[in-house]
């Protein structure tokens, strides 16, 4: 077994690794090339890091100058902000003004469309920040550092480790903090290797292109790849995380000799807390540096010094109401354990819905925007059996519903194609609703 252990730099990771051994493959028009430790170790050195800089706003488009980009400015103590080249243009700008970011690195494409903030106060330094969408909105961002990221990464490795000769396909964005540890540092940590996806374009190709033995997946990425077959006969391990994933899919993997285990965690607390080992993929072992607990309400309740995040930024609203008060954070899932002390989800506490490509909804904010923009009073957004987005529309007739499609075609142009409304339904006689006014969104049926 490689032995584990607990680095407070990504550098000190990469230094205790035998310096000749793989450590990362790309594409290179065609031809695959393979760096060592020790490359990575020179390129992260010989980066030119502009010291002057505050906090650095990176696109994580999946290139090598990007990754080596991120690991010299973490090096160099400067404060980073991992943002998603897959957003709206108008959605990375109000992110990298709500930080302050003072540079931008990334495809000069996308570069061309961004302007700087004024001068603004900025984050303290030497820490990353990852925008989350779990809580009320994309414009807050958790603030973690590189020593609680290593400690997360050990955290998993301890459960669920890779071998030296194993090779760890990345193919989720780095701007997501479980594509950052469990499609990278997994790798790292175990002295094994990664191979950089060649893209969206080509990601459904990869597995015959490079032949992994590892992937971290989110649930949509999982469902294509194991129903189209598209996996390689060299892949061992399938790591699933950041949503819940259809049990025909699951099977499907299974029944092709490949290993399947979920993650569950946050972005809160440095990605996950927890990993399926055992036979069932939804019974889950508890990291070692996490203590959890289940409060009355079944919510499930995580304390860790070493992994939890540090505050919100830029005003750390909502950081205090998000801890117990002896100090677990509250998730805002639910769950319970066995007796066999497995942890089992039960589903969220608050009304946020997870997409099956791992984004995460807060209702609430959307259904009011929506209510705005169509004119309506009542609405309820809810996913269908395969995962779509549904809007169903209260005290409305399915006759009517042509005339509110313009408004939602609008609304349609500026969202991800995972959380776009595909479908819209009425109910004429209103929403079920609680005595409370509440929407029982559990009696609607989006699939009608």
């Amino acid at each position: 077994m490689y032995t584990k252990t607990k680095y407070k730099t990504i550098l000190d990771m990469i230094n205790n690794q035998y310096e000749h051994a793989l450590a990362l493959s790309y594409d290179d028009n065609g031809e695959i090339l393979n760096l060592t430790y020790k490359h990575i170790k020179n390129r992260v050195l010989t980066y030119p890091v502009l010291k002057d800089k505050k906090c650095v706003g990176i696109l994580c488009d999946g290139n090598l100058d990007t990754l080596i980009a991120i690991l010299a400015y973490i090096h160099n103590k400067i404060t980073i902000c991992l943002l998603s080249q897959a957003d709206n243009i108008s959605l990375i700008q109000e992110e990298i003004s709500t930080v302050g970011c003072d540079l931008i690195i990334g495809s000069e494409d996308i570069k061309k469309d961004l302007r700087l903030p004024p001068k603004m106060d900025t984050p303290p330094e030497g820490k990353i920040l990852f925008f989350t969408s779990g809580t009320t909105s994309k414009e807050k961002a958790v603030i973690l550092t590189e020593e609680k990221l290593c400690a997360a990464v050990y955290n998993g490795s301890c459960l669920l480790e890779l071998k030296p000769q194993d090779k760890l396909l990345c193919a989720l964005p780095l701007s997501h903090v479980f594509g950052f540890i469990c499609a990278w540092l997994w790798a790292w940590e175990n002295g094994a290797s990664i191979i950089l996806s060649r893209g969206m374009n080509h990601i459904f190709h990869d597995f015959d292109y490079f032949k992994p033995t590892a992937v971290s997946l989110v649930p949509q990425m999982a469902e294509f790849l194991a129903l189209k077959e598209l996996f390689n006969k060299e892949l061992k391990l399938v790591l699933i995380g950041a949503g819940d994933c259809p049990n025909p899919v699951l099977t499907a993997i299974s029944s092709m000799g490949i290993r399947v285990s979920f993650g569950y965690g946050l972005t809160e607390t440095s990605s996950g807390v927890a990993l399926s080992l055992g036979d069932n993929p939804r019974a889950f072992s508890v990291c070692p540096l996490d203590d959890i607990k289940i409060a009355d309400d079944y919510e499930i309740l995580v304390k860790s010094e070493e992994t939890i995040f540090e505050g919100y930024y830029p005003n750390n609203n909502g950081y205090e109401d998000s801890f117990t008060i002896d100090g677990y954070f509250k998730t805002g899932d639910l769950g319970a354990f066995d007796d066999n002390h497995l942890l089992h989800l039960k589903g969220r506490k608050k009304d946020t819905l997870v997409l099956l490509d791992g984004t995460k909804v807060f209702l609430p904010e959307v259904e009011e925007e929506l209510m705005g923009r169509l004119g309506v009073c009542e609405l309820a957004l809810g996913t269908d059996k395969d995962g779509n987005v549904v809007l169903c529309l209260g005290k409305v007739y399915k006759s009517e519903i042509d005339s509110y499609m313009d408004d939602i075609n609008e609304y349609n142009r500026y969202q991800p194609r995972s959380k776009r409304i595909v479908r819209v339904i009425a109910i004429p006689e209103g929403l079920p609703k609680k005595s409370n006014g509440k929407v029982k969104r559990y009696e609607i049926n989006f699939n009608e």
